[in-house]
């Protein structure tokens, strides 16, 4: 039996809309959707590689536990149950012995179930240390700088619109090679005609008038621009 699944992809923050196509309950091929209205059929190779991901021979589906010394690199496999209760014991000793604060949850910017379970686990064990480089590096300052200039986000995935911009400024990054659907739409606009500008220390293909700035030249280009806006006003 072969049936097609409508879905988001988790492999990065686009989460693009993609066609899942499965068969006898295995995924074979994974597509962009063309009637997603945001990524309209735009996918990278990380959602097409994810079958291999999947059904990869190494992929460790079980858990396993260390036989012999540290660094021996020998292992074996053990039940849920006593993977569980053996990190469970040794959670509740480490608790017990040093109180709840001396746990500490991180996470980065995988999937997003990964991030409310770490920070789950840290309640539940009665601790407040939990760091998230997504949220409080990346997500939360473009949240806070977006409200605070324009009165609501716009780097996120609802927006800058760049399909109808006329001029594009792109600070320190590559879009084509980062957010995918986003540097789409700026290469669209920029053969409708937009100008755009990348202000970036390495040339990419996303570039339209590229000026070469270095981390330490960037706050000298930024404060003549922010002179000559101010003054015009």
């Amino acid at each position: 039996m072969e049936k097609v699944v409508r879905t988001c992809c988790q492999s990065s923050h686009s989460e693009c809309g993609v066609l899942v196509h499965v068969k006898d309950g295995k995924v074979t091929k994974i597509e962009g959707d063309p009637n997603h209205p945001f990524t309209r059929g735009y996918v990278c190779v990380k959602a097409q590689a994810q079958p291999q991901l999947i059904y990869h021979p190494d992929r460790v589906t079980y858990p396993m536990k260390r036989a012999g010394e540290r660094g021996g690199g020998k292992w074996k496999r053990v039940s849920w149950e006593e993977a569980l209760d053996d990190i469970a014991a040794k959670l509740t000793k480490v608790k017990e012995a040093y109180a709840p604060e001396s746990f500490a949850s991180t996470h980065g910017t995988g999937p997003r179930p990964s991030s409310l379970a770490t920070t789950v686990l840290a309640h539940a064990l009665g601790s407040p240390n939990v760091i998230s480089t997504d949220l409080h590096i990346c997500y939360a300052p473009s949240v806070i700088m977006g409200t605070c200039t324009f009165g609501s986000p716009v780097m996120m995935e609802q927006g800058p619109d760049y399909l109808s911009a006329d001029c594009i400024m792109i600070w320190g990054g590559n879009p084509v090679n980062s957010h995918g659907p986003r540097g789409r739409d700026a290469l669209e606009a920029k053969k409708r005609g937009a100008k755009l500008i990348v202000v970036e220390a390495r040339h990419g293909r996303c570039f339209g008038s590229w000026y070469d700035a270095a981390d330490h030249r960037r706050g000298v280009v930024r404060q003549g621009l922010r002179d000559q806006m101010v003054s015009r006003v």
